[in-house]
């Protein structure tokens, strides 16, 4: 009978301790809008980059973001009879860390850092109406941010991001005449974030 109330006892303290860790983890949806950096575009003329994301953190210090993000016109303007329609596309995925200083549930600012890997997609569709190049490519990102909450539920961040292919491609060798290294480039991005 003792076992029985001590294990009944021991069950209790199990259940009280995992409940707030699960009131503690937070997830979140986001949709940005940036600007990507890179050495193949004039200086005046960033390309645009838009995406979503979600994420989550377990206890509010570690956790994990996926995030896509599409920029047309990435090599110059499309009609641009050199260049021709052209886009990059990224799909990453990111552990981050970050600590809510305020709390999860109502207002409060989460600064945070995050990196992680996935595929970054180059692609240009005619060069004169004559050639055709996509390149499908394994590379890594890191970046740094903060994201803040004024409720609940609603929220905005702001961050900024490296992107780098692990190695160079025939694309890339093409455009720059052979004197590539990996394809690589910066964004600056704002966000809304709907927080559940």
């Amino acid at each position: 009978m003792k076992r029985w109330r001590r294990a009944r006892v021991w069950f209790g303290v199990a259940v009280l301790a995992l409940l707030p860790a699960t009131a503690q983890a937070d997830g979140w949806l986001t949709a940005f809008y940036g600007v990507a950096y890179n050495d193949f575009t004039p200086e005046d003329s960033n390309p645009k980059t838009w995406g979503f994301g979600f994420g989550s953190m377990g206890r509010g210090i570690v956790g994990f973001e996926t995030e896509i993000s599409f920029s047309p016109d990435f090599f110059g303007e499309s009609e641009d009879y050199l260049v021709g329609d052209n886009s990059v596309f990224t799909w990453m995925n990111n552990m981050i860390v970050g600590v809510p200083i305020g709390g999860q549930t109502g207002f409060g600012v989460r600064p945070f850092l995050t990196g992680g890997v996935g595929l970054v997609r180059q692609r240009v569709e005619s060069v004169g109406d004559l050639l055709d190049f996509s390149n499908n490519g394994f590379a890594y990102d890191v970046g740094a941010g903060v994201m803040v909450f004024f409720g609940r539920n609603f929220g905005v961040r702001a961050d900024y991001r490296y992107y780098s292919n692990f190695e160079a491609n025939d694309l890339l060798d093409f455009i720059t005449g052979g004197e590539a290294d990996a394809f690589e480039f910066t964004r600056l991005s704002g966000a809304v974030v709907l927080r559940f």
